[in-house]
């Protein structure tokens, strides 16, 4: 039984960690008002990341 809570927080923390990055990347996103993004496109150094 305590393996299975102990899957479920992980699974818990892992998600909220997972959602968290995405708001801190779409709120850059925001900010920069898409720079970084025009910026990868155009680099094909860094296309891979896209």
């Amino acid at each position: 039984m305590f393996e299975i809570t102990g899957i479920i927080n992980r699974s818990v923390v892992i998600t909220l960690f997972v959602f968290a990055m995405m708001l801190i990347v779409d709120y850059i996103n925001v900010v920069t008002q898409g720079k970084i993004r025009g910026f990868l496109r155009g680099n094909k150094k860094h296309r891979q990341y896209l």
